[in-house]
């Protein structure tokens, strides 16, 4: 699945268990194509922001 559907479907779904699941997948994939700490920082944010909402 591409990544920016992956990340779609993800802001879609509305179980708070698959959203995270989902999250965690699209955060990893984005950590394997920007491994630098400054993109994992900003992943890590977004999760959290995510988990509010």
């Amino acid at each position: 699945m591409d990544l920016c559907e992956q990340f779609k479907e993800t802001l879609q779904e509305q179980d708070d268990n698959s959203r995270q699941i989902l999250m965690f997948s699209v955060s990893r994939k984005l950590s394997r194509i920007f491994p630098f700490p400054s993109v994992t920082k900003y992943i890590d944010i977004f999760t959290d922001r995510q988990s509010i909402i």
